[in-house]
């Protein structure tokens, strides 16, 4: 069984990503999206909370969050029509993360992905 996703862990592919990416911009996150430069690459993501997060619980817990949602979202792309695979996408953490709903973090980044034509 292949990944679903690869993590990116590079503070320069951050960067690179947030110079020429589109964004959205949810109560509970922000989405930066690219087309990834190489052709056959995989979907790659990347997570971030600042310490205006919260402390290092909750950002932590915001993440894992985030990444599972992520997870949820790459294996319905992976059953459908529709693979994110040649994109690079980064999610800024926001303090609602932490506590909200988590039916309302996966239905916002369905949302998101949609609108930057990942799904």
């Amino acid at each position: 069984m292949t990944a679903l996703f690869q993590l990116i862990k590079h503070s320069q592919d951050f960067k690179d990503i947030a110079r020429n990416a589109r964004r959205w911009t949810g109560s509970c996150f922000v989405v930066m999206a690219r087309k990834s430069p190489e052709a056959s690459a995989p979907f790659r993501f990347g997570l971030t909370a600042s310490r205006k997060v919260g402390n290092a619980v909750v950002r932590n817990r915001a993440k894992r969050r985030l990444r599972e949602a992520v997870r949820a979202a790459a294996r319905a792309a992976a059953l459908g029509a529709k693979h994110l695979a040649g994109y690079d996408v980064v999610i800024i953490a926001r303090t609602a993360t932490a506590t909200a709903d988590y039916t309302l973090v996966q239905s916002e980044l369905d949302r998101a992905f949609k609108h930057l034509g990942l799904q």
